[in-house]
Formats: structure tokens, C-alpha cells, sequence
């Protein structure tokens, strides 16, 4: 893929999302970058996720805590926190990544 593709949010779309044709709770470990994580994406990503499943999220510093609060709303618990330098882009924050477990399900 090329560029930021949301492959959870475009399920109603000509071309649907890759998520559409996964099973509820059948990923063990996802991985979002250059957000932003929609609505529907949200959804996707509570629905197809496995019991205790991994989620990596790679975003910048602004989008950071709209991020946390989609991992609070899915019950995750942040378990690593990275932050990646970047003197290529403007501001020089770089980008943060966020290793997040999310719940067990019964």
C-alpha cells in the first residue's frame, strides 16, 4: 500500500476495506499508521481483534492523544511508548508509537 490507506474504515466503499472479510476476532495483531482512526475504523479494529491482541499505533505528536483516547474507549493498555526523532519534517518532533494489549474476551 501505498501512501496512508485505512484498510478498516472503506468497507461500504466500491472497493471495500481488507477488514470486511476478516472474522470477529480473529487478529492477533493489528497495526495503524498515519491515522486518523475513524469511527467505522474503530469499530473494525474492536471487532477483528483476538482475544489479548496487539495493536501498534504510528502517528505524530498532534494526533497522539486523540489516538489514546480510542485505545482507552477499546479497553487497551498501553504496554510501550516510543518516540522517533524526525529533522526531516518542519516541527522536528517525529513520530510516536504506541504498543498497546487489548482485553481478553470471553
Amino acid at each position: 500500500m501505498w501512501g496512508c490507506t485505512s484498510v478498516v474504515s472503506a468497507c461500504n466503499a466500491p472497493v471495500g476495506g481488507v477488514s470486511c472479510w476478516l472474522v470477529s476476532g480473529s487478529v492477533a495483531a493489528q497495526a495503524v499508521r498515519c491515522g486518523p482512526i475513524t469511527p467505522r475504523g474503530e469499530g473494525e479494529i474492536g471487532r477483528i481483534a483476538a482475544s489479548g491482541a496487539r495493536l501498534t499505533i504510528a502517528t505524530n505528536p498532534f494526533t497522539l492523544p486523540k489516538m489514546e483516547q480510542i485505545v482507552q474507549r477499546l479497553g487497551g493498555v498501553v504496554i510501550e511508548r516510543i518516540s522517533l526523532p524526525d529533522t526531516f519534517v518542519p516541527d522536528g518532533l517525529g513520530y510516536q508509537v504506541l504498543v498497546v494489549v487489548l482485553p481478553v474476551k470471553f
